[in-house]
C-alpha cells in the first residue's frame, strides 16, 4: 500500500514542475518580440499583454486590464471578433490570418494574427500573437501601383514607338505586334499573330533570317543590319535587334525591334 508520504512527495513534485513550466511560459511571453495578448474566450477581457503588444497598440496593461477588446476598440467591429472566435473554435487554432486592428491613436494596422485556446485563471482564453505587417503591406501596395503605372507606360511606349516590335513565344510564333510593325511591313495584326516571322518578312531563299532566329532561340541577343520583305513583296532595309526573354532562367520567348534604315548600304 502506497504511503501517504510518497503521495505527498509526488504531488509536490508535480506542482513544482507545473510552477516551473508556468514560469518559463511567463518569461517567454514577456520577453517575446512579437506582440502577444491573453484574453478570455467568452468576453475578450484582457488578462495579460506583453511589452511588445503595449508598444504596438499604444495601451499599457493597466489601461486595458479587465476591459474587453471591444470596449477598448481594438477590433474594428464586433463582427470581426465574432468571426475570429468562430474560426478559432472551428479550426482549433488560427495561423497567420491577415487581420486589421485599431491602435490607441485610432490608426488601423494590418497584422498576421495567430491564436490558440488555452486555460488561464480556470477559464478558456485566447492566446494571440499579432505581427504588424502594415509597412510591408504599404510597400507591396506601392510596388503594385508602380508596376501598374509602369505597365501602362510600357504599353504606351510600345504602342506609339516608331520602331516595329514583335513579341514571340518559346515556339517563335508571334504573340504580339505593334502598329509600327504593321505599317512598316503592310500587315494587319490579325495576319501576323500566330505566324513565324521568318515566313512573314524573311527573304525567300536567304537563310540569314532563319540564322538570326536560331541564335536568339538559343539565348543570344542578336543585332544585324539587313533586308526584310513587306507583304507586297517589296524589300525594306532594316536594323533588327532580336532579344531573348527568360523567367527564372527559363527561355519563354523573344522580341524583335525593327528600325527602317532605307538609304544606308545593306547586303542584298
Amino acid at each position: 500500500m502506497e504511503r501517504r508520504g510518497d503521495v505527498v512527495a509526488r504531488e509536490t513534485s508535480a506542482l513544482e514542475a507545473l510552477r516551473a513550466s508556468e514560469a518559463r511560459f511567463s518569461a517567454a511571453f514577456a520577453a517575446s518580440p512579437i506582440p502577444m495578448a491573453i484574453t478570455t474566450l467568452a468576453e475578450g477581457s484582457y488578462i495579460e499583454v506583453n511589452e511588445a503588444f503595449e508598444r504596438q497598440i499604444g495601451y499599457n496593461r493597466l489601461e486595458i486590464h479587465g476591459k474587453t477588446s471591444l470596449e477598448v476598440g481594438v477590433w474594428p467591429t464586433p463582427a470581426d471578433r465574432a468571426a475570429m472566435v468562430a474560426e478559432l473554435l472551428a479550426q482549433k487554432g488560427i495561423r497567420s490570418r491577415k487581420t486589421v486592428f485599431r491602435t490607441k491613436s485610432g490608426t488601423l494596422i494590418t497584422t498576421l494574427y495567430s491564436a490558440s485556446v488555452i486555460e488561464a485563471n480556470g477559464q478558456p482564453c485566447v492566446l494571440a500573437a499579432i505581427l504588424d505587417i502594415t509597412a510591408q503591406r504599404l510597400a507591396e501596395d506601392a510596388l503594385r501601383e508602380s508596376e501598374a503605372k509602369f505597365r501602362v507606360l510600357a504599353e504606351a511606349l510600345v504602342e506609339h514607338s516608331p520602331f516595329g516590335i514583335l513579341v514571340g513565344g518559346e515556339d517563335h510564333l508571334v504573340r504580339f505586334c505593334n502598329p509600327a510593325f504593321e505599317r512598316m511591313f503592310l500587315y494587319s495584326g490579325a495576319e501576323v499573330i500566330g505566324r513565324d516571322p521568318d515566313d512573314l518578312v524573311g527573304i525567300p531563299g536567304n537563310a540569314e533570317a532563319v540564322d538570326v532566329s536560331r541564335r536568339v532561340l538559343s539565348g543570344e541577343t542578336v543585332r544585324v543590319t539587313t533586308v526584310r520583305r513587306r507583304k507586297n513583296g517589296s524589300r525594306i532595309d532594316v536594323e533588327v535587334q532580336a532579344i531573348p526573354m527568360f523567367s527564372n532562367g527559363v527561355f519563354i520567348g523573344c522580341f524583335g525591334i525593327y528600325q527602317e534604315i532605307t538609304g544606308r548600304t545593306t547586303p542584298r
